[in-house]
């Protein structure tokens, strides 16, 4: 275990695999206006007890770091000072834990900033802040959690874009700003924030809708009828199912289609990628990666308004999701999808086995596709987008029939 000294007050400083080990690190920050990176390695920090300054620091979290916080490193002198910001890049995660009564009169600001492409998550425990946490750059995938926390309250203000969070945990309530939350967003949300916030909980799916046909040795299954120990048809063979998790939502009736659009499932028509591929129409959600040109692609990112469109579906949604023995994309519809990859996420399912949810579970990382290239390039996105718009087109004029079946 490596411990390092940390001083913000003249320099900024990073913590990397060349001052930090590869499994547990401390640091001692002394608190200055500065920026701490925390870049790829597991670092647990606390400050001495002393005066606040009177401006905070910036904290980054980058290429899938873990930081185990005291909330005094967000101290600052009072409440006119110039808070410090708690930035989380791509899969990298941050837990802010409550230290204790906030000395010399300090007070505790807390503003996270969620960047990058990725499944960042923010974990906060009792903390001793003195106003709302502020979430902002929330994306699909990104999760903020409450431990233990109970939704109490949801609400949107249009004209900030911004939703508030209210969690009764312990002692003291706790409230969550999330800003830059698009109007349709919000309101999806603030139509049934139950179905959105789950167990202290918020995160974005990344799953299959129910009823999607899977590929066994015995002919297509429904994934929700799926059990651990059946058998699937992979990429690499026959896999075995080792867990299948399963989340609904209850979905009201909105005012437009922008709104009802936001969150949708993404239909893939039949033919889409090619003769029956899929055999019929085959739907995910937008962040679910499908195997194409030898690449996994999110399906969002295929999106061509004729055989590939984000489609309104009124009432109840089921998505599903299965874990294998191994990771692999199996066959959903004759079109290859990826299996569940862990990547710390497991308590999105409503299913999850919480007796088996430690607290190192909560640390989002990377997800591991061994095996396969995840594209994360805007212009291979866009090139795929555009060869599955330009078959579109010619389904258009020479199948029309069939770009639309089972529809």
């Amino acid at each position: 275990m490596a411990n390092i000294s940390v001083d913000l007050r003249d320099t900024n400083v990073t913590i990397d695999a060349t001052s930090a080990d590869g499994v547990e690190n401390s640091a001692l920050v002394m608190l200055g206006p500065n920026t701490l990176t925390v870049d790829g390695v597991n670092l647990s920090a606390s400050v001495p007890l002393f005066t606040f300054p009177s401006t905070g620091a910036t904290v980054i979290v980058t290429n899938g770091a873990n930081l185990q916080a005291s909330d005094l490193l967000f101290a600052v002198a009072d409440a006119s000072s110039i808070p410090g910001k708690l930035l989380i890049d791509g899969n990298s995660s941050a837990t802010v834990n409550q230290f204790g009564t906030v000395p010399s009169g300090g007070v505790v600001n807390l503003n996270v900033e969620f960047s990058g492409d990725g499944d960042g998550s923010f974990t906060y425990v009792n903390s001793v802040v003195s106003g709302p946490v502020t979430i902002s750059g929330m994306s699909a995938g990104d999760s903020v959690h409450v431990p233990g926390g109970i939704l109490t309250a949801f609400n949107y203000d249009a004209a900030s874009e911004t939703g508030s969070a209210l969690f009764a945990s312990g002692a003291m309530p706790v409230v969550m700003s999330i800003t830059n939350m698009a109007p349709e967003i919000g309101a999806i949300i603030a139509a049934d924030p139950q179905s959105y916030f789950s167990n202290g909980t918020f995160v974005m799916p990344v799953c299959f809708l129910k009823g999607t046909l899977v590929r066994t040795p015995d002919g297509e299954v429904a994934i929700e009828s799926l059990q651990p120990g059946d058998q699937v048809l992979g990429l690499s063979g026959t896999r075995h199912v080792k867990w299948v998790g399963w989340r609904k939502y209850r979905v009201a009736l909105l005012r437009s289609d922008s709104e009802r659009a936001a969150t949708w499932p993404i239909r893939i028509r039949q033919h889409a990628f090619g003769h029956n591929l899929p055999e019929s129409d085959l739907w995910v959600s937008p962040w679910h990666h499908l195997l194409l040109d030898g690449v996994l692609v999110r399906a969002k990112c295929l999106v061509n308004g004729s055989t590939i469109v984000q489609e309104a579906r009124v009432g109840w949604i089921e998505y599903y999701h299965v874990e294998l023995d191994q990771f692999d994309v199996v066959l959903t519809h004759g079109v290859y999808s990826e299996s569940w990859a862990d990547g710390g996420n497991r308590d999105f399912f409503q299913n999850a086995p919480v007796s088996e949810l430690r607290p190192q579970d909560r640390k989002r990382r990377l997800a591991e596709r061994p095996g396969f290239t995840v594209l994360r390039d805007p212009d291979r996105e866009a090139a795929l987008r555009e060869k599955y718009a330009v078959r579109a087109v010619n389904l258009s004029s020479l199948e029309p029939h069939k770009a639309v079946a089972n529809g």
